[in-house]
């Protein structure tokens, strides 16, 4: 298979922004898909989402050894951001794409300045019944835009606990790669059972799962190495990666805006 290289590359960041910050890597891998393998956006979007899935499961696995995993919080908000995954991937054959994109920008930037400005929040394990409503807020917004975008839902997560209080800095990127996998299989399987015209052989709906396998393959070293270190990054270094992130996320979405228009 071409491209090669590029896969390798593309691989080892998703690893790295999934483990380190909590993010699936679909910004890397939808424009990616797009651009040297030529799939179509929901192609790009469903194989993005099935490769997070996978991601998850090596991250999920070692995070939970050093139990870094509150999945009372994963399980509360992952409830509400299956449910939106799967109806915004539904959605969107019926929805026009310059809404939804629009949408996004202004929540992205949005984000991307609370979390620069993010200061450190002590959490108080007493008012975890306090954490109900965010909560169901943080899983609608990060289903939708998983369901749309094919970023996994990680890049709104891990911002928003952090915002809002409902993780520690240590516990950011393990509680929001147990909410993705949730997130993503649910948008996933909106995507793998609508009709396509001229599947290959290793397509299911819109997956592409033997790319998604490489992707993975790919990612496996550096999201283990990643999974033993993250916690170490102080809260300022990971919030300027992630609202730097989000900016490379606005950008890309209004450049994309921009063509549609």
């Amino acid at each position: 298979m071409p491209f090669i290289f590029e896969i390798l590359i593309v691989g080892i960041l998703v690893g790295l922004m999934s483990s380190n910050l909590g993010i699936g890597g679909g910004i890397i891998m939808v424009p990616a898909l797009s651009i040297y393998f030529n799939f179509n956006h929901q192609e790009a979007i469903a194989t993005s989402l099935l490769t997070i899935v996978f991601v998850n499961l090596i991250n999920i696995i070692s995070f939970q050894l050093q139990k870094l995993i509150n999945w009372r919080t994963v399980f509360l908000i992952a409830t509400f951001s299956s449910i939106t995954s799967f109806l915004a991937a539904r959605a969107t054959a019926y929805i026009s794409e310059v809404i939804l994109i629009i949408i996004f920008i202004i929540f992205v930037l949005f984000m991307a300045y609370k979390t620069f400005v993010l200061v450190n929040i002590i959490i108080k394990e007493e008012s975890s019944s306090s954490k109900v409503l965010p909560s169901i807020g943080i899983g609608s917004v990060s289903g939708l835009i998983s369901g749309v975008t094919g970023v996994g839902g990680g890049a709104v997560t891990t911002p928003m606990m952090l915002v809002t209080g409902i993780a520690r800095n240590e516990q950011a990127a393990p509680i929001s790669n147990g909410i993705m996998i949730f997130t993503a299989s649910f948008a996933a399987f909106a995507f793998a059972i609508m009709p396509v015209e001229n599947p290959t052989g290793w397509q299911i709906g819109y997956l592409h799962i033997d790319m998604a396998l490489l992707l993975f393959a790919s990612a496996i070293p550096s999201a283990y190495f990643g999974t033993k270190f993250q916690k170490y990054l102080s809260l300022k270094i990971r919030k300027n990666l992630l609202g730097f992130l989000l900016l490379l996320i606005g950008i890309r979405f209004t450049i994309k805006l921009i063509k549609l228009l």
